[in-house]
């Protein structure tokens, strides 16, 4: 008797769990759906508006009685935007919602009663790939030009062809820099752009005067001694003579020493002494 009794507790208590197993699948079966209906129920609920020139948040207030939805928003936001106007019969409120919030440059989310109203974010631009090549002033390519992007870290070179690539979002400034060149800038549109072909001229440098002492060279605005300076003209006076034994003629302090061992080498130069030794 007491193991039949045992038994029968046994199969009680694993009948309990599979009934209990068995209501709580259907009850979350039960919330899901009617989670989802209530969900695509608020997407469809029809609203019929028709307000001209007033603050938009009393739009959305309209809206939101009608189609029994919660709208979350930056007070200070929506009034920044004005006035607003919406015209609708019997429409679905997102469909009212895209067309209102799209003249004031907003944009929301949508999720089961609750919509968030918040900026709408830029498009961003295509990058679109911008070809070309760097020459000089003789038409020979540049390697090794540098090209950066004004306003940004993105940049290029040159590969040993002149040849260059470089991806653009939008109109933009390219400067062009190389060792002994002049720096350009050129403003390219990606959308219209061709393959470019860019020359770069020459750098002029000018040198500023200098002193030369026979020892070292100084700026001729820090030079304290006594300078000459024979112009060209001066030079060719001299007749054809070279030019150490025409600078011997006109100034005394140049004084070429003779070397009877120099012998008839036309390349090597004399020895030379400039305002004494």
């Amino acid at each position: 008797m007491k193991r039949r009794a045992n038994t029968s507790i046994l199969v009680t208590n694993a009948a309990r769990r599979a009934l209990v197993f068995i209501i709580m699948s259907w009850t979350m079966t039960l919330g899901l759906c009617l989670s989802v209906h209530a969900s695509a129920y608020s997407q469809r609920a029809r609203v019929s508006v028709e307000m001209t020139n007033v603050p938009l948040d009393d739009i959305l207030r309209e809206i939101s009685r009608q189609a029994n939805v919660n709208f979350l928003y930056n007070s200070d936001m929506i009034r920044g935007k004005g006035t607003a106007s919406a015209s609708a019969r019997e429409k679905e409120f997102t469909a009212v919602l895209d067309e209102l919030l799209a003249t004031v440059g907003l944009d929301y989310a949508y999720d089961t009663r609750v919509v968030v109203i918040r900026e709408r974010s830029a498009p961003q631009p295509r990058e679109i790939t911008v070809k070309g090549i760097v020459l000089d002033g003789q038409g020979l390519p540049l390697p090794g030009v540098t090209i950066r992007v004004e306003g940004s870290a993105r940049g290029a070179t040159t590969d040993r062809e002149g040849a260059f690539s470089i991806a653009l979002a939008g109109k933009s400034a390219l400067l062009f820099s190389f060792v002994g060149m002049e720096e350009q800038t050129v403003t390219v549109d990606p959308a219209a752009a061709g393959e470019l072909k860019i020359i770069l001229k020459e750098k002029q440098v000018e040198l500023a005067d200098v002193i030369i002492t026979g020892i070292y060279t100084r700026a001729r605005e820090s030079f304290t001694g006594s300078a000459s300076t024979y112009p060209a003209e001066e030079l060719k006076q001299m007749g054809t003579r070279n030019l150490l034994q025409v600078l011997k003629t006109l100034d005394p302090s140049f004084v070429i020493i003779e070397d009877n061992q120099r012998g008839s080498d036309p390349n090597r130069l004399p020895n030379m002494e400039i305002r004494g030794k």
